[in-house]
């Protein structure tokens, strides 16, 4: 359905990367379920008040989601592990369960290699992806909801029936046993005290759902100028779609209708689960710009109300954080020859306006006060 509104088509390179991500998303799933029917205990692993980290796309999630990755009570997972996260081997030991994890670390670094290669560096630009960086829940929810790589802009064309009529069935069930199933085979997460840090904007049309599996979780929803957020999603999307389909085909207009669309209905959803949810979730507004402007600040706001303790050890950490992705960003900059800017867009390229917009999005730019650059 999102692809014949899109009415995009896939690229000789990109119908074979389609299949693969599917047949492994499958294989996923498969992996997954017969585990957990070998070694049933493991789903008695208890998932502490997990942080979610949710907001439209192009809120600074990932930002955020780095930042508070960085606390010496959390954990977070990586790219690698979303790769091929079931054991191969079916010890219960962790010394064999560490040798497997090491020998998956190996075996898939060159099949991502492969993948980020094709994908280009446009997506670094707005997207930093990294074998060994933190990375979002998308991967793991895609055994049941089609956030692929290659298909979440379709995603976003069907998004009405896909997520109003279908919601998002078993996703959640399958994410917390994913955790269980990491916190099991690492050493330096089995029988330990921690916090999960999650992030994934997709969650915010599925608070109930969420709710339901992590009833003990905390919300982070992060906030900004539907204007910058909705131009900056677009040209996201954009850059997924031209990894697997043929560019000429590619409908800005209509993509920028379908983002417009989503966005919208994501807030609606998430708005009336709030309501729903009143009293029973915990929920940490952030707006973007707080975030820029006084980024330890809003940590240390986070933390307290999340009961992670704002300490030495996190401040120095963050410090550390910032002055390397200063640095990195400058770096790449240069690289990329903008000078200034590193991930431009501009809504008007998507058939959009400012004030179309700012009109369809002012109950929200009033409620949480997003209408100047602060």
């Amino acid at each position: 359905l999102g692809l014949e509104r899109s009415k995009a088509k896939f690229s000789p390179v990109g119908i074979p990367i389609v299949n693969r991500v599917v047949r492994k998303r499958i294989n996923m799933r498969l992996q997954l379920v017969d585990y957990f029917k070998k070694h049933p205990h493991v789903e008695t692993i208890p998932v502490k008040s997990p942080i979610f980290i949710i907001g439209f796309p192009r809120t600074g999630t990932t930002f955020l989601h780095e930042l508070l990755g960085l606390h010496p009570d959390v954990k977070v997972h990586y790219s690698w592990e979303q790769v091929e996260p079931v054991p191969r081997t079916d010890s219960e030991s962790l010394i064999d369960l560490t040798n497997d994890r090491k020998l998956r670390y190996k075996t898939n670094k060159t099949f991502f290699d492969i993948a980020m290669f094709l994908a280009g560096t446009d997506i670094q630009s707005i997207h930093r992806i990294g074998y060994d960086e933190p990375e979002e829940c998308t991967t793991p929810c895609a055994v049941e909801i089609p956030w692929a790589i290659s298909e979440i802009p379709l995603y976003i064309f069907a998004a009405k029936e896909v997520i109003a009529l279908k919601g998002a069935g078993d996703a959640f069930v399958f994410y917390k046993k994913y955790l269980q199933l990491l916190t099991w085979q690492s050493a330096d997460r089995r029988d330990k005290d921690f916090t999960w840090m999650l992030k994934c904007p997709f969650h915010l049309p599925y608070l109930d759902e969420l709710y339901q599996s992590f009833p003990d979780a905390t919300v982070v929803w992060t906030h900004r100028d539907p204007v910058e957020c909705i131009g900056s999603a677009c040209s996201l999307y954009e850059t997924l779609m031209r990894m697997s389909m043929e560019e000429a085909d590619i409908d800005r207009v209509a993509l920028g209708k379908a983002v417009l669309d989503y966005t919208r209905l994501s807030l609606d959803m998430a708005m009336d689960s709030l309501k729903r949810l009143e009293g029973k979730v915990k929920v940490v507004h952030v707006r973007y710009a707080d975030n820029v402007k006084n980024t330890k600040g809003t940590c240390k706001d986070i933390c307290e109300k999340a009961g992670l303790p704002f300490n030495e050890e996190y401040v120095n950490r963050v410090d550390k954080y910032l002055a390397k992705n200063a640095e990195s960003r400058e770096k790449l900059k240069a690289k990329k020859g903008t000078g200034k800017v590193l991930h431009s867009y501009k809504p008007e390229d998507y058939g959009l306006s400012t004030e179309g917009i700012r009109t369809i999005f002012n109950d929200y730019i009033t409620k949480y006060n997003l209408s100047e650059k602060k």
